[in-house]
């Protein structure tokens, strides 16, 4: 794996501010001082940066430090001109003491607050900024959403340089609204692959979009996953060590020199530049990449049709089980599926996965759960009590657990012999869904804690023959709503959905985010008992206990077929 120079120091720097646990009683928006230009113009940075075309449409342009300005204004101001992230964030430096200015670091994190700030004066020179947090962003772009809002503290030490107030310490990172955070930050999928080369896998990353964003998004591929996602569930195929000494953008193409560590032989080289290639795809400027090595320019010809994809798609179309019939449904009517669709329709499905291929599916009835394959009768695999819908992943293994008992996962593969795999989220009440996501490298799992919904993503690990040996830990918690889980899926390769109901009398609530980042809602749907994704957030179904089937349109759902006694999942 590639180093990661940075990670620790930048993140015992984000740990001096302190964070306090706080209920969250109002959320009032600060409107931020500041203007708004249209940027005119990119520019080609020096050694290490990138440049040209690639600034936000949009960017705030906050206000320097008044003269003679009180140390709440100034720390005020500073806090502001976060929103202003051009110039390395040249003019929320203008607050910062001679000296300081230079060893301040605003890359090293970021705090997501809500609500309004305010000031605390400890004795003549010492200060502290008190607001509540709902989210960070670690020097390497993790997003982290906090279970709860949280009551978080910023010392400030001032001093007076010229007859000024300046700012003489303070951690690193900067502070910003929710509001300006969604306007200044973007999120970017870093791609690494699954063991054996044949899937791409994101790893979504959270950075302001400026002529610097392809810079920080090639490092970070460098330095490696994140935590969730360590080897051996995944892996990259730069060698250890490998550098970016040069990142830059000319007319549409990225160059990224690297180090003589990169030096390999034309599939590695081929694999390492389908990653830059696809991390930087991204960047709506970059429509190619040069790799160099030393600076001597490397011809790496393409993997063309031979390479992964980075986001495969499904059929648009809904698949169920309607009138006794299991297909696509067209025209308010289920077309049997070729092949297997009899067979499927025949087992009386109450969940149905079906594979790539078409010709395999993982289901379950009231037997237990069943893999089907083309030209073989349908396998029973597992008859336990309570099992909940069984997944199936990209290698053909269909994963089954019953809903009392979250850490007894069994991995079926077509020859029907299972074993366990190791779960690493340790004991709950139950567990209502998992979900294998397309690339085969994660599980999608939400539960119920006793005290709530619990939303989880774990990286799996598998042995040489594409076998689930355990899930990673730590996993990666995400935001589920307050109230009874129902379902969850993933929507596409780096967003997924869930379906919970916040009381026993509301009605079910949809919601949607990115792996990881913010929470989107959707809006409810009356009597909804499942959801699945598709090919994005217009590909969403809910199927309700009437069987009804609705889709999103606009701010709500729509109906768009009756009759349905089963809604499939497509790989």
């Amino acid at each position: 794996m590639a180093r990661d120079a940075g990670r620790g120091a930048a993140g015992r720097r984000l740990s001096r501010a302190r964070v306090g646990v706080a209920a969250l009683l109002a959320a009032v928006t600060l409107v931020l001082s500041g203007c708004i230009a249209i940027p005119t113009s990119g520019s080609v940075a020096g050694a290490g940066e990138v440049g040209g075309g690639e600034a936000p449409e949009l960017v705030f342009q906050p206000n320097g430090p008044v003269e003679g300005g009180t140390p709440e204004q100034i720390i005020t101001g500073f806090v502001q001109a976060a929103i202003g992230p051009q110039g390395s964030y040249a003019v929320a430096r203008q607050f910062l003491s001679t000296g300081f200015a230079d060893e301040w670091d605003p890359n090293a994190g970021v705090l997501v607050r809500s609500g309004q700030q305010s000031t605390r004066q400890l004795d003549e020179n010492s200060f502290e900024l008190n607001f509540t947090a709902t989210a960070s962003v670690d020097a390497s772009g993790q997003y982290t959403s906090l279970a709860s809002p949280q009551s978080a503290t910023v010392s400030f030490e001032m001093v007076q340089q010229g007859g000024e107030w300046r700012i003489a310490e303070t951690p690193d990172g900067i502070v910003l609204t929710e509001q300006y955070f969604d306007d200044i930050f973007e999120a970017y999928p870093l791609y690494f692959f699954a063991p054996g080369f044949q899937n791409l896998v994101p790893d979504l990353r959270w950075f302001p979009n400026l002529s610097t964003t392809s810079s920080r998004l090639v490092r970070g591929l460098l330095a490696g996953p994140s935590e969730w996602m360590q080897p051996p569930a995944v892996v990259t195929a730069f060698p250890e060590g490998t550098e970016a000494l040069l990142v830059n953008v000319e007319n549409g193409r990225a160059i990224v020199d690297l180090s003589a560590e990169a030096r390999a032989d034309t599939v590695a080289l081929q694999r390492m530049k389908l990653q830059l290639t696809s991390t930087l795809s991204s960047v709506l400027s970059i429509q190619s990449v040069e790799v160099r090595i030393e600076r001597t320019p490397t011809t790496i010809p393409d993997l063309g049709g031979a390479g992964p994809d980075t986001d495969p798609q499904v059929d648009g179309s809904p698949l169920v089980l309607a009138g006794g019939t299991f297909g696509f449904l067209t025209n308010g009517q289920a077309q049997p599926l070729p092949v297997v669709g009899e067979t499927i329709a025949a087992l009386k499905p109450t969940s149905v996965t079906l594979g790539a291929d078409e010709v395999s599916a993982a289901v379950l009835n009231g037997a237990g759960a069943w893999l089907v394959r083309r030209d073989e009768e349908p396998l029973l695999v597992d008859e336990r009590v309570g099992l909940i819908p069984p997944s199936l992943d990209s290698e053909g293994i269909l994963w089954s657990v019953p809903a009392a008992d979250p850490t007894a996962i069994l991995a079926f593969p077509p020859s029907g012999e299972g074993s366990a795999v190791g779960t690493s989220w340790g004991e709950g009440a139950r567990i209502v869904s998992i979900d294998v996501s397309r690339d085969g490298a994660r599980l999608l799992a939400l539960l119920d804690s006793g005290q709530g919904a619990r939303l989880a993503v774990a990286s799996i690990v598998r042995d040489e023959n594409g076998t689930p040996l355990r899930l990673t830990s730590p996993v990666l918690e995400l935001d589920a709503d307050a109230g009874s889980p129902i379902d969850a899926t993933w929507v596409d390769n780096v967003t997924v959905a869930t379906l919970t109901r916040p009381g026993e009398t509301e009605d079910p609530v949809v919601t949607m985010q990115q792996v990881s980042g913010r929470v989107v809602d959707l809006g409810k749907v009356p009597g909804a008992v499942s959801i699945v994704g598709g090919n994005g957030r217009s590909n969403l179904r809910v199927l309700t206990a009437d069987g009804l089937l609705q889709v999103p349109r606009g701010n709500g759902w729509q109906r768009a077929g009756s009759g349905v006694a089963v809604l499939a999942t497509q790989r």
